[in-house]
């Protein structure tokens, strides 16, 4: 049976403050360190709790001994947290809240607590996510505080290795011919996968895989690593090396993938992301979906970014500059001319974002160290899903804040978690194609699934799911995505 545990309060819960490092308020038995927040830490009970309707360690609960993660993770072990640490700071217009884009760093705290205990001093305890190549990551660090859960363990003798995992960044302050200046990292730790004969693009032809995308990135690295029976990605070493993953997503809605949960926060797992495609170039007609309508200026749009990002990979600034130029100009003309609505595999049409999920995704759960896919999962996968606040609209960059109480914790397949997310929020969880895919491979059911709350058990059809949760997509998914 795939449990979910489900705490909604029908309080608003505030996150804890910085102050006392995210510590619970309440001295529990099991606690190991003496300090204690003053101010409620609703963010710390509602996961030990959750632990705790999810059966770990039932026998030992309220005792000092009591050790739930201990069921999956065992000393010595190394163990890697995920969080969704996106990017530094949230441009949407009215709210720039930053708490409605990444995970916040008491819902770590709280986890990380229950690694130490289950570690007993000995293990590896990695803290880590590739955001996206414009994010400041220390800027981030420092903005959000998670800088605070290092030097609190640290206090105690206690290592938490904080990481990058990105292998190329942007300087978004761009060089005086206006031009991105990209910086690309030495990449020791990414290991390519090839998920082979798994590939959810297996049904591409050559023609379509060469229309595969990833924007702002080298063009040529996309081509390198995809092809006719082959599909690789660069996942980062700790990433393979791990034990147990510790995955930690900020469910939100989507611009290219409808919804991101578990499925998608583990784009962060790869170290270069020019070999994850997001979109194929050209119109539905043509077997593309970066746009809904067939139009000669939109595909000249789109062979003009391509040259952009090739010259602006090169350091050749002044070809770089001429293609900027005209492929604004066609992207402007031509979606006037075809009254084109959707840009860029922006929209409910995007049937490549889903597939490039399920491949990571299967990476995740089936490459071991070396990077080679094997017939049974090579690590635990365990989710807890910061739902306090969520994002909603133009995410998952410029999310507005949406106010949702919720935590949702499971060691389930976290296809099988975003099935019900979707259904939580109020999303055709069959638009986000990866959910049902990932699950007939896994040949989980919606009858395996048991979701749990503090007060009784459900199925997925009978949870009492609540209009309240309901989340409004961005544009190019608004009026289709949305259950009625």
């Amino acid at each position: 049976m795939e449990k979910i545990y489900v705490s909604r309060s029908s309080e608003a819960v505030q996150y804890p403050a910085e102050d006392c490092w995210y510590s619970p308020s309440v001295c529990y038995p099991e606690y190991q360190f003496e300090c204690i927040a003053k101010e409620d830490n609703k963010i710390y009970d509602i996961i030990r709790e959750g632990l705790y309707r999810l059966g770990y360690d039932s026998e030992n609960y309220g005792k000092k001994e009591w050790n739930p993660l201990g069921r999956i993770i065992k000393p010595g072990g190394v163990i890697l947290l995920k969080p969704n640490w996106v990017m530094h700071e949230n441009p949407e217009e009215q709210y720039h809240d930053i708490d409605c884009l990444v995970t916040h760093p008491s819902l770590i705290r709280a986890v990380m607590d229950y690694v130490v205990i289950a570690l007993k001093g000995k293990g590896k305890i990695i803290l880590a996510d590739a955001p996206m190549a414009q994010c400041h990551f220390d800027e981030l660090m420092q903005k959000v505080h998670y800088d605070k859960i290092v030097e609190f363990y640290a206090k105690y003798g206690i290592e938490v290795i904080l990481k990058d995992l990105r292998g190329c960044t942007f300087d978004d302050n761009e060089n005086k011919l206006g031009v991105n200046n990209v910086t690309v990292l030495e990449d020791s730790e990414g290991v390519i996968v090839d998920v082979g004969k798994m590939s959810a693009f297996n049904e591409y032809t050559r023609k379509e895989i060469d229309k595969l995308k990833a924007p702002k990135l080298d063009p040529l690295k996309m081509k390198e690593h995809h092809t006719v029976g082959k599909h690789e990605y660069s996942i980062h070493r700790d990433i393979l090396e791990a034990d147990v993953i510790i995955n930690l997503p900020k469910p939100k809605s989507h611009r290219k993938a409808g919804m991101t949960a578990c499925c998608k926060n583990f784009i962060g797992a790869n170290v270069r992301k020019d070999l994850l495609p997001h979109l194929t170039y050209g119109s539905k007609q043509e077997h593309g979906d970066a746009y809904q309508k067939r139009n000669i200026l939109l595909a000249l749009s789109n062979a003009c970014n391509e040259k952009y990002d090739y010259y602006t990979f090169r350091n050749k600034n002044r070809s770089a500059v001429l293609f900027r130029v005209l492929k604004g100009f066609f992207r402007r003309v031509g979606m006037k001319a075809a009254k084109e609505t959707f840009w860029e595999g922006s929209w409910y049409g995007n049937d490549t974002m889903w597939r490039t999920i399920s491949d990571v995704d299967n990476a995740i759960y089936y490459a071991n160290k070396e990077g080679i896919l094997e017939g049974k999962r090579c690590r635990t996968v365990f989710s807890v899903c910061d739902m306090i606040i969520s994002g909603e609209k133009e995410g998952p960059l410029c999310p507005s804040p949406k106010r949702l109480n919720t935590i949702i914790m499971s060691e389930s397949h976290i296809a099988c978690i975003d099935k019900f997310i979707c259904r939580y929020i109020w999303f055709d969880d069959l638009l986000v194609k990866n959910i049902d895919y990932l699950m007939e491979q896994e040949k989980i059911t919606t009858g395996d699934m048991e979701i749990v709350t503090d007060e009784q058990s459900y199925s997925y059809s009978t949870y009492p799911y609540d209009e309240g949760t309901r989340l409004q997509a961005g544009y190019g998914w608004h009026g289709y995505i949305e259950l009625k």
